[in-house]
């Protein structure tokens, strides 16, 4: 009925209204995230289906079709595997279907000339800084603008519960050099927004994206330009400063400190109870993941060792029904290398435990395909060489990371992958040629 709804509503404008009404969609997303997961989806569906009457005609490319035959996998390993997943967890793979639509949509939407990339890059850029200040504000009066106080150790500004401001910070700002670049006279503008992102990055206490924001930073001077050495001075500069004096990072990075020490003594140690006398015992060490690199090591172990069907996996959100059966269950006593969580933590090894051997090929190969595209129409053009930084920053294979088959991680992921496959626009080609 929703469905119907959207779709009559849709039909009723004229065209040119039609396409205001898809970019002001489109351009609005880096705020659509802040969302809860419901009315994240809803909107990512009123998108979709607008985008679809409004289109007419969608042109399909071999990457789509391989991007097809992966999503058709993973609901086929879901449907083999019902038993072990359940039929909502059935459901959800069938949905999954809309970041397939997504990648589609987004491409030819570019190739009509209907969206900018410009535009959208000025979208995520208020949506860093807006974040930036409120995490900012967060610090300086325990609330955020919305009332949200810090949860759990970390200042999460909008999301409130959820942990994810640094990652969104992280993972968007790549898309704000497509707004600096074109014109050369705004980059020194590029590298106060670049030092304001790390600053908010490291304020969220989020220790991955920190780590993820330099490498990005070291992409940048060496695809990009050399003059990035001092954004990276100016970021490092920050951290030191807030680790010598704010308390909260202080807190936060010793504390990774001391379990990254214990994760190397209990990695070196013949057993898994090893233990030492802590130089800093007496710093309260307030982590979850009390041994932060065994946590990830034991969680990637678990996910390769309990695989069931190494062909066609165990289906859509089958690793933790599984992992914690087989925890229970387990007659030895030496559980203890074996971690369960809601997903595994890693792309490759989710996609590998969910649609096994095959699906993890098929997956790679439409990355391979995906890299090969944006590599090809590089051609030495700065504008190009960020979409192959973003996927490079992505697809780190041993990167601990959020699962891509959920309703904000997933958009996440797949919204930026759409993104570096808009190599057909005429718009992105013009604003290369402008740029060299």
């Amino acid at each position: 009925m929703r469905l119907f709804i959207i779709i009559m509503f849709a039909k009723t404008f004229e065209k040119k209204n039609l396409i205001r009404l898809v970019r002001i969609f489109f351009y609005f997303f880096p705020f659509a995230f802040f969302l809860e997961s419901f009315f994240l989806n809803f909107y990512l569906s009123t998108f979709i289906i607008i985008s679809i009457v409004l289109l007419k005609k969608i042109i399909f490319d071999k990457i789509d079709y391989i991007l097809l035959i992966f999503f058709l996998f993973f609901i086929f390993s879901s449907i083999v595997n019902f038993k072990i997943i359940g039929e909502l967890n059935l459901i959800k793979s069938l949905f999954l279907l809309r970041f397939f639509l997504l990648f589609v949509i987004i491409k030819n939407l570019f190739k009509n000339e209907v969206l900018e990339i410009n535009q959208l890059s000025q979208s995520f850029t208020i949506s860093i800084v807006l974040i930036g200040l409120d995490i900012v504000i967060q610090h300086l009066f325990g609330k955020n603008i919305l009332g949200f106080e810090p949860f759990d150790g970390r200042y999460n500004s909008f999301f409130e519960h959820e942990a994810i401001a640094g990652s969104y910070i992280q993972k968007f700002l790549p898309l704000t050099l497509f707004l600096f670049l074109i014109k050369k006279k705004k980059f020194f503008f590029l590298d106060y927004l670049l030092s304001f992102a790390g600053l908010s990055i490291i304020l969220t206490l989020d220790r991955t994206p920190v780590v993820v924001y330099f490498f990005f930073l070291f992409l940048l001077i060496l695809f990009i330009n050399v003059k990035f050495y001092r954004t990276i001075f100016i970021a490092i500069m920050c951290f030191v400063i807030l680790f010598t004096f704010y308390k909260p990072v202080q807190n936060r990075y010793l504390s990774t400190y001391i379990v990254i020490k214990n994760s190397v003594q209990n990695l070196l140690a013949t057993k898994y109870n090893y233990n030492q006398t802590n130089q800093l015992s007496n710093f309260e060490v307030k982590d979850n993941k009390k041994i932060f690199f065994e946590y990830y090591f034991n969680i990637f172990y678990s996910a390769f060792i309990l695989q069931k069907n190494y062909l066609i996996g165990s289906g859509h959100k089958s690793f933790p029904v599984i992992c914690t059966d087989f925890k229970n269950n387990a007659i030895s006593s030496n559980t203890s290398i074996y971690a369960c969580s809601t997903h595994p933590h890693n792309i490759f090894l989710e996609i590998y435990f969910s649609s096994g051997v095959l699906g993890l090929f098929i997956f790679i190969y439409f990355l391979i395909t995906l890299l090969n595209n944006v590599i090809k129409n590089c051609n030495k053009k700065k504008i190009f060489k960020i979409l192959l930084i973003v996927l490079i920053v992505e697809l780190i294979p041993l990167r601990n990371y959020g699962s891509i088959f959920t309703s904000v991680n997933g958009l996440y992921f797949w919204f930026l992958l759409a993104i570096c496959n808009i190599k057909y626009s005429k718009f992105i080609y013009s604003i290369a040629k402008k740029k060299n």
